[in-house]
């Protein structure tokens, strides 16, 4: 007997029952899965960094390709600090290779670190011995406030990048150094912005110092060429004249960097002021010239520079005895002769190159003037890192 209510041609709307009973067994099991995920998700982080405690608040997922992780807090005491709002691992195509890849991508994040020894020695992952995987994640770090205080580098920044580790190429880059001390680099409000496929990218930075040679008003235009960070119209200001040029930057672990530079216009004087030579010798004049730098880290390995003094001239007078005795006896003079001819000596035209010799950078100067000409070479030992940045 069909029911009073039942009209021909009308369907029975039936409560979903089977779609209900599919929902609630799927939602049951990912609610039981959840908290199996965050414990080994926990524990995976505990052991590979090595680190005391793990907190994570939550986990969701979306579909099979999608997990978020949400508010992250790893510490190692009297180490690091490392907190995130969200961490995300997605699977998504592999270019050019079959199958999927892992592309890990870091929100709203900050890295405290804390470390007593020197910032080479410093391995944020633990080494198991174990092999690495062949196919590795991308990785993208979205505003990471990052503070390092350690025996030799001090840095207050944020940064924010994507780099495809399978392929090891970086595609964005956003750095804005606050203030970083690291041995002999002291870099004041810095800031580079790149993105591959961007020919317009740019680097500013305020003020950037080098053992005792200061560097202000630094610009240049930036891209990213392959595994380079190509920047071109470089210009700056150094002992109260000029800079331009343009470098290249291999993006690796430890960065490899190549620079041609053009000089206008610098004074001689400053650069005695600045290296605090004055008790040695003092001199006038203006340079001009161009020189060529490579290296890797803070390794410089060339430094080759060819300068012309200006046309106006100038002043030297030498008052190290030191030097002066040295001279002499190199020359066959009498130490009186030498530093007579090398009193106030006045010079119409004159050259300098610049040139870097194991860990001496030497300046060999020749002038000449009314009293003849004088030649010199004055060495400066130029110290450089053995090992490591």
């Amino acid at each position: 007997m069909k029911p009073f209510f039942y009209a021909p041609n009308q369907k029975i709307n039936r409560p979903p029952f089977k779609r209900i009973i599919f929902i609630l067994i799927i939602g049951g099991i990912v609610l039981s899965f959840k908290p199996i995920v965050l414990a080994l998700t926990r524990s995976e982080f505990k052991k590979q960094l090595a680190a005391d405690s793990v907190s994570i608040k939550n986990v969701k997922f979306k579909g099979l390709k999608e997990i978020r992780f949400l508010d992250i807090n790893i510490e190692k005491n009297g180490f690091f600090i490392f907190k995130a709002s969200e961490l995300i691992v997605a699977l998504r195509p592999a270019d050019n290779l079959p199958g999927s890849r892992l592309k890990v991508t870091v929100k709203a994040s900050s890295l405290n670190v804390q470390y007593k020894s020197y910032i080479t020695d410093f391995k944020l992952w633990k080494e198991d011995g174990k092999k690495k995987p062949l196919l590795l994640p991308e990785l993208e770090i979205l505003n990471l406030d990052l503070k390092i205080q350690s025996l030799d580098v001090k840095l207050n920044g944020k940064f924010s990048f994507d780099v495809d580790l399978a392929r090891q190429k970086v595609n964005s880059l956003y750095v804005n150094i606050l203030s970083l001390d690291y041995r002999k680099f002291h870099v004041q409000n810095a800031f580079l912005w790149v993105m591959r496929g961007n020919q317009r990218g740019e680097i500013n930075i305020s003020s950037l110092q080098y053992d005792k040679i200061k560097i202000a008003e630094i610009k240049s235009l930036a891209r990213l060429e392959d595994d380079n960070l190509v920047c071109e119209d470089f210009s700056a200001k150094v002992l109260d004249g000029s800079i331009k040029g343009q470098s290249v930057v291999r993006l690796v672990m430890i960065p490899e960097y190549e620079m041609m530079l053009q000089f206008t216009d610098l004074a001689v004087s400053r650069f005695i002021q600045d290296f605090e030579l004055e008790n040695k010798f003092t001199m006038t004049g203006m340079l001009s010239g161009t020189m060529s730098v490579r290296g890797k880290g803070s390794n410089v390995s060339v430094l080759n520079g060819d300068f012309n003094l200006g046309p106006s001239g100038g002043t030297l007078t030498i008052k190290d005895k030191g030097f002066l005795e040295t001279l002499a006896s190199r020359t066959s003079l009498v130490y009186d002769t030498v530093a007579a001819n090398l009193q106030d000596y006045h010079y119409n035209k004159g050259a300098l190159k610049v040139f870097l010799e194991e860990d001496v950078l030497n300046a060999e100067i020749n002038l000449d003037g009314e009293k003849g000409p004088r030649r010199l070479i004055v060495p400066y030992h130029f110290q450089t890192e053995k090992d490591g940045l």
